[in-house]
């Protein structure tokens, strides 16, 4: 594509403040700007002449935990539903870790993989079509995950993590496995850095799971611990940045020696509590002996405690500021030493400890969710990884399988949302002073993912967060030769207004799959920037498409 000098270098979004009840309809002359300035509460650039990063194809990923073995989910995988679900959210990474998979240990029983009980569920696989349980086997294995999971409860209450011994068989591996290439994703999977001979770890659990997938063909990606910073409070144990390095270490050159596992990459460390001061320095002094090893650097982050959450976490704007202070120290810190090595959330929701319950997985969830990836975007983080997929509060997808509110949002975001970052400026009301993207209504841009929809190159998307009480409105135009004429919004609204709502609803209509094989149209409204401006209602998030803005950033030639 032939690029004009006229093209346009610049979006201008105006936020009005409607005082009246009346909505203006206008054109965009200079003049008209001058006219309503009065109303105007700020003034939003977007730079489309070049970006400001690129963030992975892959962002944002999904995590699941141990807990899918030991809760028996993994022979409920194959369920249609799910996998119509999980397809939907490609490209994308499939983390299987968190706390408990350093209480796991893999089991070969391949002897007995071949018996009738075993290949039965393999067979629901082999087309990926997923069959459906009876409906009486289903509901008591939903009895018995709601036993299991209050007894993990009470062991996360007393902190005592070793309680946890997770088996999992190679039949169980397969059939995840299974789970995994029928949704398309791509396996990065935590192994037990717990298992040690002294100070070393033990790598012969490990080399038994290596040496099985190895033997079925697959291809996965690795971590190895979790959270290991934090092992003395988890699991009594004091682990040093050079000991876990060591381990690292170890688990690439057996990786490096066999021609299978040559290409697939480690990653890590998974530290956590980088606010704190201490934490980063471990995170430093761990890449400093191993970084050479690992494809990117992970940590964790999460706002609150699900234990004493408030509705009112969730939209307050200085919980969500946290964010940005937090990324910035730690990309600081990785970037003094390791200047190009990738840096990922690699394990992250709104309050830590499993959800809230009628918080984390309700709409109001998805302004820390929309927000969380903006500030990543702008900041230097490659990806992130949502906790979790399935099971827990703060899960995306049910126990019914059925889709909580940031399922919804995650699959727009994955939609219309492309890997190009653009810088948005935010100028205050008398246009004259910058002012920070950060207070009750924020506004992020990308080029437009072109490879997921119909929209062509030079297309941008604005995402946005009004976390105030009244409606706002966009006023879109450049300082180019041309002007955007039409934008495409997809606004996500809670059920009756009410935010812990766990419908949610895309223009006024509610989003449902149409049946368990078929996901429905994200139609968007057309809004024609010439005669109408862009209407975003109180406590709301959603996407604006400009389809024609014809930005040079976003332009692949």
């Amino acid at each position: 594509m032939q690029l004009s000098k006229n093209w346009v270098k610049m979006l201008t979004i105006f936020v009005v403040f409607l005082t009246f009840s009346m909505r203006f309809h206008y054109g965009f002359s200079h003049e008209s700007v001058k006219q309503y300035s009065l109303y105007l509460q700020r003034r939003i650039h977007i730079d489309v002449s070049s970006s400001i990063g690129e963030v992975h194809e892959f962002s944002p990923s999904v995590a699941v935990g141990m807990g899918l073995f030991s809760h028996k989910w993994i022979r409920y995988l194959n369920h249609p539903k799910l996998i119509t679900l999980v397809k939907a959210l490609g490209p994308s990474y499939l983390r299987m870790g968190g706390t408990k998979s350093d209480y796991s240990h893999f089991v070969d029983d391949s002897t007995l993989s071949d018996t009738m009980s075993n290949s039965a569920y393999r067979d629901r696989y082999r087309d990926c079509s997923g069959s459906m349980p009876t409906a009486a086997n289903f509901k008591q294995h939903l009895k018995d995950v709601s036993v299991y999971v209050a007894r993990d409860d009470a062991i996360f209450r007393v902190g005592d993590f070793t309680s946890f011994n997770i088996i999992y068989t190679a039949s169980d591996f397969d059939d995840f496995m299974e789970f995994v290439s029928c949704s398309g994703m791509k396996l990065i999977f935590g192994l037990n850095f717990l298992e040690r001979t002294g100070q070393t770890w033990n790598p012969a659990n490990t080399l038994n799971l290596l040496a099985h997938a190895k033997q079925k063909k697959y291809r996965i990606d690795w971590e190895l611990g979790n959270e290991p910073n934090s092992y003395r409070h988890s699991a009594g144990v004091t682990i040093s940045p050079k000991q876990l390095a060591q381990g690292f270490t170890k688990l690439n050159d057996i990786l490096k020696e066999d021609d299978w596992w040559r290409e697939s990459m480690i990653y890590g460390p998974d530290a956590n509590s980088m606010f704190k001061a201490k934490n980063r320095k471990y995170l430093k002094k761990f890449l400093g002996f191993a970084g050479e090893y690992i494809g990117a650097t992970t940590f964790h982050q999460y706002y609150i405690n699900s234990v004493n959450a408030t509705q009112d976490n969730f939209t307050d704007y200085k919980i969500l500021n946290d964010l940005r202070g937090l990324i910035n120290s730690v990309v600081s810190v990785i970037r003094q030493d390791m200047k190009t090595l990738p840096i990922w959330i690699g394990e992250t929701s709104s309050s830590y400890g499993g959800g809230a319950d009628g918080l984390s997985n309700s709409y109001v969830a998805g302004f820390m969710w929309l927000d969380k990836l903006g500030i990543a975007a702008i900041n230097g983080i490659d990806l992130v990884f949502r906790q979790t997929l399935i099971e827990g509060h703060y899960a995306m997808i049910d126990n019914n399988f059925d889709p909580y509110p940031d399922y919804w949002l995650t699959l727009l975001y994955k939609s219309l949302v492309g890997s190009t970052v653009l810088n948005v400026t935010v100028f205050s009301a008398s246009h004259s002073d910058r002012v920070r993207n950060d207070g009750r209504f924020r506004v992020y841009a990308h080029c437009t993912n072109t490879h997921r929809t119909d929209y062509e190159d030079g297309a941008v998307t604005i995402y946005y967060l009004n976390l105030l009480p009244s409606e706002r409105s966009l006023t879109i135009e450049s300082n180019g030769a041309r002007s955007p004429t039409t934008a495409m919004t997809y606004i996500l609204t809670s059920a009756q207004g009410n935010l812990t709502s766990k419908q949610v609803y895309l223009n006024g209509k509610e989003l449902q799959m149409i049946n368990m094989h078929t996901m429905p149209p994200l139609t968007p409204n057309t809004i024609d920037l010439q005669s109408e401006q862009v209407i975003l209602p109180k406590t709301s998030f959603g996407f604006v498409v400009l389809p024609d803005a014809k930005a040079p950033a976003c332009s692949q030639n």
